[in-house]
């Protein structure tokens, strides 16, 4: 597939200190990429860089192949951004202000009114369009931000932790606008929310201290740190002497933990079980909880998510940081 966005050996210092640091990604078109990171990582510094709006020491940016540093004028109509702290006048109506951004955006004149109408209606905004912007909530304030990243039909949209400080309807708002945005266009989403980045993105970029220390599909990265397969079965029956009876089969080999339901009345039991990725053993714990008569309701494998990748992928960093200082000891 296409890469909408690469970034090559990318460097930006501030005051000799590197926020972002030899970073090399790229992102697919038509794709949600989510950009991961704790707060402080460059996830900002990184995107600004993309938008043109800061200039690398070294490296490139290409958007659609072509490079921002000789190309930006063309290229800056093709991408929107949403800063972390959007660029909002709050004595605008939020009418007149996406009007306004329409016109600086190079929007045609003839066809500012009926794109200022479609993105207020997608962007969930035509109840507050003679509002101003200074007497709207905040999750109403961040739409009028993702509102001015789209209004001239940008390619490439850059939106910099778009749900930060939401309460949870206006969270799940946004992520619905998000999912609508896909395979119109692009999206990088920068966030230190791990669920977000799961429910939202297939692909992801992992940085630390304006490293990338890991990048690709979910299911790639998942397959890499996972070492052994999980998975979780439902049964009617279990008990301690089942559970010898298990060890005493499977020995080390798989991990088991029971536990009864917790709703009310519940006298089934679920069960999660680890196995190394070596050895499939399914069909002989299968048999096992048939035969001894447990009522197996479900067996399915289960994934790490996207919070278990991250503190793997920072330890492992961690520890080749550490590896490297005692060798230079």
């Amino acid at each position: 597939m296409e890469n909408a966005i690469e970034v090559n050996n990318l460097t930006k210092e501030f005051a000799q200190i590197k926020a972002v640091s030899n970073m090399t990604f790229s992102v697919k078109k038509g794709s949600i990429h989510g950009f991961l990171g704790p707060n402080g990582s460059g996830k900002s510094t990184t995107m600004n860089l993309i938008c043109g709006l800061l200039v690398p020491n070294s490296g490139e940016i290409l958007i659609g192949g072509k490079k921002i540093e000789t190309d930006f004028d063309q290229l800056k109509r093709s991408i929107g951004f949403l800063p972390e702290d959007p660029p909002l006048y709050k004595n605008m109506l939020v009418e007149e202000y996406i009007k306004f951004v329409a016109g600086i955006r190079g929007v045609p004149n003839s066809k500012v009114k009926k794109r200022v109408e479609t993105i207020l209606a997608q962007c969930g905004l035509e109840k507050v369009k003679r509002r101003r912007i200074g007497n709207l909530s905040l999750g109403y304030t961040q739409k009028v931000g993702v509102a001015q990243a789209l209004v001239h039909d940008p390619d490439v949209v850059l939106l910099d932790e778009p749900t930060r400080g939401l309460d949870p309807e206006a969270v799940d708002e946004m992520r619905k606008l998000i999912k609508e945005l896909k395979g119109e266009r692009t999206l990088l989403l920068s966030s230190h929310l791990l669920n977000e980045v799961q429910n939202l993105c297939s692909e992801i970029t992992i940085i630390k201290e304006g490293q990338v220390i890991q990048n690709g599909s979910l299911s790639e990265i998942r397959s890499l740190f996972q070492q052994q397969r999980m998975f979780k079965a439902e049964v009617r029956k279990f008990n301690e002497e089942i559970y010898q009876a298990f060890r005493l089969r499977f020995g080390k080999v798989v991990n088991l933990n029971f536990e009864k339901k917790k709703e009310e009345k519940s006298e089934e039991y679920s069960l999660n079980l680890k196995m190394p990725k070596t050895d499939d053993l399914r069909s002989e714990v299968c048999n096992f909880l048939v035969d001894k008569k447990c009522g197996l309701l479900s067996f399915s494998e289960e994934s790490i998510g996207v919070e278990e990748i991250f503190r793997l992928a920072t330890a492992e960093v961690n520890v080749k940081e550490n590896s490297l200082k005692e060798s230079l000891l």
